[in-house]
């Protein structure tokens, strides 16, 4: 096993606990450029924030899905959580729909404008 492994099984039986939930938010994840969904991590306090670093490669993946480009440097993270936690929320197909593409492109727009007046 690698490390990215070894934390997705640190984290994969919370995650596998989680719920799909039609009244969840969409947010933006300005550290893994991707689509997050407010049902899709576990509760505050439950991990240390570096414990669920190994998410992001996953939620990129998606993303990537989303924009009809797959960046296949995340797909092992995708596998290994599939493999992993196969019932989380963030599997859900809808979820990886092209219908997000705008979505994605609003949000995205709009934190590298706040990011930009914050470094300009």
């Amino acid at each position: 096993m690698n490390e990215l492994t070894d934390q997705l099984t640190k984290i994969a039986d919370a995650m596998q606990d989680l719920t799909l939930k039609s009244d969840a938010l969409i947010t933006y994840d300005v550290a893994s450029d991707a689509l997050l969904w407010s049902d899709e991590l576990p509760l505050p306090g439950m991990f240390r924030v570096r414990d669920l670093w190994c998410i992001r490669p996953v939620l990129r993946f998606r993303t990537s899905l989303v924009l009809n480009s797959p960046e296949e440097q995340f797909r092992h993270a995708w596998d290994e959580a599939r493999r992993l936690f196969p019932q989380w929320p963030g599997f859900a197909p809808e979820r990886q729909s092209h219908s997000l593409n705008a979505k994605f492109s609003q949000m995205n727009g709009k934190a590298r404008s706040s990011l930009d007046e914050i470094f300009d």
